[in-house]
């Protein structure tokens, strides 16, 4: 029997191009005798990076034994425009552009591979129309967690109502999310890239499938409320954050609680901030002072209806800042003894153990995993 066709069209992200490949071997890996698996490759996205390591990835994964090979997509010129290399707008003006290309490899795959089936990077939704077009299933990859794919269905909401407000109910969340919290793209509504957030979520809703990259028990509520359809309404605009301001003041309290930690720092545009980035928004000498303490890693938000985390203070009086005592005082708090502390570290060995268990035939994302494969 012929082999259904699966099609990646990731952008060249470590988080986005790794997490499909990886999902596709899973797939793969139970199912060797009915997929065979094309990845479209974009190599020259401005402002998106390569992954580490990339061509030795890829040629890994080609060595792997499974029917997985990839194809690279034509190079062309970025589209005019004035929007800054690797922004939401810029990257999904890009993928517009490449569409005539993407839709020669699809026709060409079809032609050899009659039942196949488009899974799109989360700003490639303006292939659905082409995949239509051509009779093929398009699934989305949505390489964040769910709730922030339900503030993505919920922006038009925050388009419509143009309210100015310090929180925001969203359903499945058990408590109100305060504007200042939201992606910078949320919170500029005339941007370009607030723009495409909403026509992606928009498109989102004409696909087959969104695969989210989370699981059952992380957020089970948001879920839910996903499965129920409960996004497709609205919610106030967001003001803008300060960020530099309330870093430095995150600095000073970590520095003055006297414990190691670990921190990490993010940026729009830039994934790693440089040395002098850094200098500017640190306190003055703060790397050398804490070289021995600190450990910079990559961020993973915890969420409080887990009991993950221990609740700062928001003096919104000034500014919408944490203050430095206030992270001082949490951090102190966090490497204690206390019975809160007790429970949060109760809380995050029970997550750690269901991400473990989720994964498990039997598992939730196991068992998702076998529905998407059925689907196809």
């Amino acid at each position: 029997m012929a082999k259904k066709g699966l099609v990646l069209l990731p952008i060249p992200a470590a988080g986005h191009l790794k997490a499909m490949v990886e999902t596709a071997l899973k797939l793969l890996h139970h199912h060797s005798d009915v997929f065979s698996v094309t990845v479209l490759l974009m190599n020259s996205i401005p402002g998106v990076s390569l992954p580490p390591n990339h061509h030795t990835y890829i040629h890994s994964i080609t060595s792997s034994g499974f029917d997985i090979h990839f194809e690279e997509l034509p190079l062309i010129d970025p589209p005019h425009s004035d929007e800054k290399d690797g922004s939401p707008a810029s990257i999904s003006l890009y993928i517009q552009k490449l569409l005539p290309h993407i839709n020669a490899s699809l026709s060409n795959i079809l032609s050899s591979t009659p039942s196949t089936t488009l899974i799109v990077d989360f700003f490639a939704s303006t292939v659905v129309d082409e995949a239509k077009k051509l009779g093929v299933s398009t699934y989305v990859f949505f390489t964040s967690g769910a709730a922030m794919l339900a503030l993505v269905l919920y922006g038009p909401v925050l388009f419509d109502k143009k309210k100015s407000m310090e929180v925001f109910e969203l359903p499945g969340m058990d408590e109100p999310i305060p504007y200042l919290s939201l992606p910078t793209s949320f919170t500029m509504t005339n941007s370009a890239s607030f723009s495409w957030f909403l026509y992606h979520g928009r498109r989102f809703l004409e696909t087959k499938g969104m695969i989210i990259n989370t699981f059952t028990a992380l957020e089970s509520q948001v879920i839910k409320a996903l499965e129920d359809g409960l996004y497709v309404h609205g919610s106030p605009t967001p003001p803008i954050y300060p960020i530099v301001s309330q870093v430095k003041e995150i600095a000073h309290g970590v520095e003055r609680s006297g414990h190691r930690f670990l921190w990490s720092l993010r940026m729009t545009g830039l994934p790693v901030p440089s040395n002098a980035l850094l200098d500017e928004v640190l306190p003055e000498e703060f790397l050398e002072r804490t070289r021995d303490r600190g450990l910079h890693f990559n961020a993973y938000r915890m969420v409080k209806s887990h009991g993950l985390a221990v609740e700062l203070r928001v003096d919104r009086k000034d500014g919408g800042f944490v203050s430095g005592e206030e992270v001082e005082k949490g951090v102190r708090v966090l490497m204690g003894d206390s019975e809160e502390v007790k429970k949060v570290k109760e809380r995050c060995g029970q997550m750690k153990v269901e991400s473990r268990r989720a994964v498990e035939e039997g598992g939730s994302s196991f068992v998702s995993l076998q529905r998407l494969a059925g689907s196809f």
